[in-house]
C-alpha cells in the first residue's frame, strides 16, 4: 500500500481496503503484520508514538480507548458489518503517516467496549468467565463462555448472565438480544450446552470408544438423540426457535453425532485428552428457553439412554449439510416448528416423568399455554412479509 502524501482519513480508507484479503502487507522495508478476525470493519483508532503502548496490551476497542498513559484519534469510516483487523507497524511507522506508530482497524468500539464490560461485571457478580469473542454473524453478534457447574447452579449463573448482558448493552447505549434468529439470513443465536456425568469424583463419560467415550457416554447420546424432538419443546420452546434450526448458517438440524461435525446435533469436543474434558456438547439448544426445564430435561433424556443401554449408532463423520439427498434422507431431522415440537412432546414425555422430576401436571400445562399465548397468538396475525407475497394478489 503506498500511504505517501495521504490524509489520516485517505490513510485509514487505504488500509482498510488493502487489509480485507491479506495477512501480511509490505510496503518498501516496512512490514505491516495484519491479524484478520473478520472481513469487514468500520473504525479505526490511531495512537500517537508518544503512547509507547504495545500491542499485547489492547485486546478490544474498550481498552484501547479507555487507557490513559497515551493519546487516541478516532476516525469514523463508513459503516461495514463487524468486527476487528489489527494491523501493526513493525518498524516505527508508518509510510506518510509519521506522527503515528500504531495503527489499530476495530470493529465499533462501543461494541468491544460493551463486550469486555459485560464480562468484567459477570467476574463481579461471581460467575466465572472462560472467555469471549465475535460470532460469525453480524449485528455485533458475540459469545461468552462461563465456566461448568452442577445444573442448579449453571441455571441460576444463566439468569443472571441475560440480566447482566442485557443490562450492561443499556448502559451502553445498546440493546442485547438472546433472540434465536432476530435477522433473516444470518447465522442465528444457539446455547450450546455441554455436560458431563461424575460419580464419586471419577467422569464417567471418558473411556476407549469413540472419541474417547465411555459406552455411557454413547447411551447419554443415544437418550437424547431418541428424546430430541420431544426435548425440543422445552430446549427451544419459541416459535423463532426453528427459524434458527434451518439447514445452513451452522444450525443443528441433524439428529445425529461426530466428535467435529458441528452440522450435527451432538458433538463430542476434542480440545483436551483429559477424562475430566470429556463430554457431549448438545448444540441444538438457544437461550430463549428456561433453563431449569431444560437442563433437566437433557439430563432425563441422558439418564434414560444410559438405563436402556440405547446406542446412538454409527456417528457421521461426513459434512450432513453435503450429503446427497438419498443419504440425508436417512437421517432425522429435527422438528421444523414448535406445533410439531410440541406434539412430539405430547407423544413422548414417560422419560421425564421418571422420579417425579417433572409432573402430568406441568407438561399438559406447559403445553397449552405454548399453544394458546404464542402459536395462536402468531399464526392469526397477519406477517409483514405477507404483504411483499399478497398484497397485490
Amino acid at each position: 500500500i503506498n500511504l505517501m502524501g495521504k490524509t489520516l482519513t485517505e490513510a485509514a480508507e487505504s488500509i482498510r481496503k488493502s487489509y480485507l484479503e491479506q495477512e501480511i502487507v509490505r510496503e518498501g522495508n516496512d512490514q505491516i503484520n495484519v491479524v484478520l478476525l473478520r472481513s469487514r470493519v468500520n473504525r479505526i483508532v490511531v495512537l500517537r508514538e508518544d503512547a509507547s503502548l504495545q500491542a499485547a496490551n489492547f485486546s478490544n476497542a474498550g481498552q484501547v480507548l479507555q487507557h490513559k498513559r497515551g493519546s487516541a484519534e478516532v476516525v469514523d469510516l463508513p459503516v461495514y458489518e463487524s468486527d476487528v483487523l489489527h494491523a501493526l507497524s513493525t518498524t516505527g511507522g508508518l509510510p506518510g503517516v509519521d506522527a503515528y506508530n500504531e495503527v489499530w482497524v476495530l470493529r465499533n468500539s462501543q461494541l468491544n467496549a460493551g463486550d469486555s464490560a459485560m464480562m468484567q461485571q459477570l467476574i463481579e457478580c461471581g460467575i466465572d468467565v472462560e472467555c469471549h469473542h465475535h460470532e460469525v454473524a453480524s449485528g455485533g453478534q458475540a459469545e461468552i463462555d462461563i465456566r461448568f457447574g452442577s445444573l442448579v447452579e449453571i441455571a441460576d449463573k444463566l439468569m443472571t448472565f441475560k440480566y447482566v448482558v442485557k443490562n450492561v448493552a443499556r448502559r451502553n447505549g445498546k440493546t442485547a438480544t438472546f433472540m434465536p434468529k432476530p435477522i433473516i439470513g444470518d447465522n442465528g443465536s444457539g446455547m450450546h450446552v455441554h455436560f458431563s456425568l461424575w460419580k464419586s469424583g471419577d467422569p464417567l463419560f471418558a473411556g476407549g470408544g469413540y472419541a474417547g467415550l465411555s459406552d455411557v457416554g454413547l447411551q447419554a447420546i443415544g437418550g437424547i438423540l431418541k428424546h430430541a424432538p420431544a426435548l425440543l419443546a422445552l430446549t427451544n420452546p419459541t416459535t423463532n426457535s426453528y427459524k434458527r434450526l434451518i439447514p445452513g448458517f451452522e444450525a443443528p438440524v441433524n439428529l445425529a453425532y461426530s466428535q467435529r461435525n458441528r452440522s450435527a446435533a451432538c458433538r463430542i469436543p476434542m480440545a483436551s485428552p483429559s477424562p475430566k474434558a470429556k463430554r457431549v456438547e448438545f448444540r441444538c439448544p438457544d437461550p430463549s428457553c428456561n433453563p431449569y426445564l431444560a437442563f433437566a430435561a437433557i439430563l432425563m433424556a441422558a439418564i434414560d439412554g444410559i438405563q436402556n443401554k440405547l446406542h446412538p449408532g454409527d456417528p457421521m463423520e461426513k459434512d450432513l449439510y453435503d450429503l446427497p439427498p438419498e443419504l440425508l434422507s436417512e437421517v432425522q431431522q429435527t422438528p421444523a416448528t414448535l406445533d410439531a415440537a410440541l406434539e412430539a412432546l405430547e407423544q413422548d414425555s414417560d422419560f421425564l416423568l421418571r422420579g417425579d422430576v417433572f409432573t402430568e401436571e406441568v407438561l399438559v400445562n406447559w403445553i397449552r399455554f405454548k399453544r394458546e399465548n404464542e402459536l395462536n397468538q402468531i399464526n392469526s396475525r397477519p406477517h409483514p412479509h405477507e404483504f411483499n407475497l399478497y398484497y397485490d394478489s
